[in-house]
């Protein structure tokens, strides 16, 4: 793979993640009111695609904050 296909995968990842990471607080901020600032940190700073998804889905079925697992 050239230099170039490696940064656009790069750029491309770092969308996905923030796009998630968005969407993730929208979602717990209509649930459950604005999220703590600990818990908005962990998902602005959480690199993994994975968790970011698992815990969205988990916020989609949770009734409190503290079930979805980010605290």
């Amino acid at each position: 793979m050239t230099m170039a296909g490696v940064h656009r995968q790069e750029g491309v990842k770092v969308g996905e993640l923030k796009r998630q990471r968005v969407l993730l607080i929208r979602l717990l901020r209509n649930r459950f009111g604005e999220p703590s600032k600990e818990i908005a940190k962990k998902i602005k700073t959480e690199t993994n695609l994975d968790t970011l998804d698992q815990w969205f889905d988990l916020g989609m079925t949770a009734l409190t904050i503290e079930q979805v697992g980010i605290s």
